[in-house]
């Protein structure tokens, strides 16, 4: 890597929106289009303007000054930092390696921007004093004076407040759902450290904690699910009977926030029935063989309905998950198309108790994955319990399951 020592730079090109970069201590680089340059004396002041590239090396400490917003970055050691833009619009920094602390100056109207941008984030200006580091798909910011409005790469329509003794932070772990605390002792060590050290420890120990809580708004889910309702009947004589009926179903869902953990959640199906399945064992015993109809071919809609109060917790911000508890009813409505069925139409109602649970990984801070699991029992009514009764056969309460793959969000 061919540079001088000590040799100032040719002066930009736009004077009034430029700058220098000093050097206070280590080794310096500095790009402008193909050339570069080394700097190795403290206090030497290189002329830098828009798309410049400055980097520094290990041990290293400089300052950026940019003269027309009277602007400051102090680059710490390791950094590589380059000025996208800057003009009376917009300051526009780039930080995909290393750490810097920007001191920002609304010279020249609250209207003006001031991005620093790294591979996974966003940090928009709304305050003075920040600090922000980056590695690879990792990106830290904390807000020292002001406020911070942080937008991730894959969701820039949605922005995270970050107040004073603030930060935020992407990592292959994942992100907070908002800005995370940290104590005075800690941000003196991630405005004093060279590294990401302090930063990592309270990313780590943020996504370590569980969150009992989801932020105000709902969470919705769709997804295709299985359905199967079975139930058997008893006759006199020892007559043994049983029924089932297994449904290819949508699933959508939604979940709303009360207080704290707690959420109400609604959920509905409508399906298609795929088998329906009578098996009579011993009977019946009086010859009517209203249960034992064909039942191949049998083709109709099951529809469910549920409500629960359930409790919502999320791990580290990338795994959900929810259990909870409620009433559901559950309508089968089909036609059998065998040549005993005659094209009768048979319904099978259920109303009772269930209880549900989902697991699901988040990504993209807000989208889901999971898996939804509901049981539920209750007495089964219509037109083909009815025709049990008459043959002499006495149903039992009905099993009800539910499971679904599902993708959702949350609001």
């Amino acid at each position: 890597m061919a540079g001088a020592q000590n040799t100032e730079a040719q002066s930009p090109e736009t004077p009034e929106f430029s700058g220098e970069v000093v050097l206070v201590r280590g080794v310096l680089k500095v790009r402008r289009r193909q050339a570069e340059r080394i700097f190795r004396t403290p206090g030497v002041k290189i002329p830098v303007t828009k798309e410049d590239v400055i980097h520094t090396g290990a041990d290293t400490r400089a300052r950026v000054t940019l003269f027309a917003t009277e602007e400051t970055i102090d680059m710490y050691s390791n950094s590589h930092l380059r000025i996208a833009e800057y003009s009376k619009e917009e300051t526009g920094i780039v930080l995909n390696v290393g750490k810097a602390l920007f001191n920002i100056v609304r010279k020249l109207g609250l209207g003006r921007k001031v991005l620093v941008a790294t591979r996974v984030m966003v940090v928009g200006v709304k305050g003075t004093r920040f600090v922000v580091g980056a590695e690879e798909d990792e990106a830290y910011a904390l807000t020292l004076e002001g406020k911070l409005g942080v937008t991730l790469t894959g969701e820039p329509q949605r922005e995270i407040d970050v107040g004073p003794d603030q930060m935020f932070f992407v990592t292959e772990q994942g992100a907070p759902r908002e800005a995370v605390p940290v104590t005075p002792e800690v941000r003196d060590r991630i405005v004093q450290e060279e590294g990401l050290e302090a930063f990592k420890e309270v990313a780590g120990e943020a996504l370590a904690q569980p969150i009992d809580k989801e932020p105000a708004g709902y969470f919705f889910r769709i997804g295709l699910a299985t359905e199967t309702l079975a139930f058997d009947y008893r006759g006199s004589g020892g007559a043994k009977a049983s029924q089932s009926l297994t449904s290819s179903a949508v699933l959508m869902g939604w979940n709303f926030k009360l207080f704290g953990p707690i959420n109400l959640d609604t959920t509905f199906t409508l399906g298609n029935i795929e088998s329906v399945d009578i098996d009579v064992r011993d009977g019946p015993p009086s010859g009517d063989d209203t249960l034992g109809a064909d039942t191949r071919g049998a083709h109709g809609e099951f529809r469910v309905a549920s409500i629960s109060l359930a409790y919502r917790m999320t791990l580290g911000n990338a795994f959900t998950w929810s259990a909870g508890a409620g009433r559901f009813v559950a309508w089968a409505e089909y036609k059998s198309r065998g040549a005993d069925s005659a094209g009768r139409t048979h319904t099978v109602n259920v109303r009772g108790v269930q209880a549900r649970v989902t697991a699901e990984t988040v990504f993209g801070n807000d989208g889901t994955l999971g898996l939804f699991i509901l049981r539920g029992i209750g007495a089964p009514q219509g037109t083909d319990i009815n025709a049990a009764k008459r043959a002499g056969f006495k149903p039992k309460d009905a099993e009800f399951t539910i499971m679904a793959l599902t993708v959702g969000r949350r609001f």
